[in-house]
Formats: structure tokens, C-alpha cells, sequence
């Protein structure tokens, strides 16, 4: 089961649409305990909470939104954990390139651990896949740039 670890603490940047992680959280594929695929939120991570005015700016809906933007920036998760006992080393850390779909069912299911009703969470997920590709297209052509450094 996923599930978001720590608060989401955001600083307004009183310029009536960004609003700045104040407080680093965590979202796992699994549960802490047993370690696996999780996603970092660092503080500092600037964020539109929703790019637009349709989606709601509050509550429950805040920390998938923060992580879903977070995703389309940064498409990467890290695994932490152990592997079966016929290899060599014990523990793990690797990193895995998220594709847009995953960052958009990501959305989706934390959408729902959050609370969100299926409906409203479908219809959100619905909404990035139409017209998320801007976001995410736009995102891509930074990394490009960033390519020759």
C-alpha cells in the first residue's frame, strides 16, 4: 500500500500562484517498513498546487498535486531495500526514470490514499492525461538543454 510520509508544510510566495515545500516529505509505492520505490519532495520545491483554477487548492488534494508536479520536474523514483538471499550484497539503492503515464497514475493513487473519491481522483487522472503533455513536454525540452552541460 503507498503512502505519504510527513506533513506537507508549504510557504505562500505571495505572487498569487506558487507556493514553496517548507518541509521535505516522502510518498512510498509500499509501506516504510518494508523499504522499496519511494519519491523525495525536498524542500525548496516550488509548486502551482494545480495549474488550474478548476482543481481545488486545499486540503486533501494538496499533496498529490505537490507530488504530481514534483513528478513531471523531477520523473524519478529510488529503491531502498533488500534482495533475495542468493545475492552477493544484502541492501539496494537504485533509481528508476518514470515515464508520464506513471507519474499520472502516481497522481492517481495518492489522489485516493488522500481521500479523494474515485470520481473526483478519475476524473483529475482523466484531465492530466489530456493535457498534461504540455507540462510534461515542456519539462523535457529543460532537460535537453541541460544535456550539453
Amino acid at each position: 500500500m503507498s503512502e505519504f510520509t510527513g506533513a506537507l508544510i508549504l510557504q505562500d510566495n505571495l505572487d498569487g500562484n506558487t507556493w514553496t515545500v517548507f518541509k521535505s516529505f516522502r510518498y512510498y509505492f509500499d509501506k516504510p517498513e518494508k523499504k522499496g520505490w519511494y519519491i523525495d519532495v525536498n524542500s525548496g520545491f516550488v509548486t502551482d498546487l494545480a495549474s488550474k483554477p478548476l482543481v481545488r487548492k486545499t486540503g486533501k488534494y494538496n499533496r498529490p498535486a505537490v507530488l504530481h508536479d514534483h513528478n513531471y520536474k523531477y520523473p524519478v523514483a529510488y529503491f531502498e531495500g533488500s534482495l533475495p538471499e542468493n545475492f552477493d550484497f544484502t541492501i539496494c539503492y537504485c533509481e528508476k526514470w518514470l515515464t508520464r503515464l506513471e507519474c499520472d497514475n502516481i497522481f492517481f493513487i495518492s489522489m485516493r490514499i488522500s481521500g479523494v473519491n474515485i470520481f473526483s481522483a478519475s476524473f483529475y487522472w482523466l484531465m492530466v492525461r489530456l493535457f498534461g503533455w504540455k507540462a510534461w513536454n515542456r519539462h523535457r525540452s529543460r532537460d535537453e538543454d541541460l544535456s550539453g552541460i
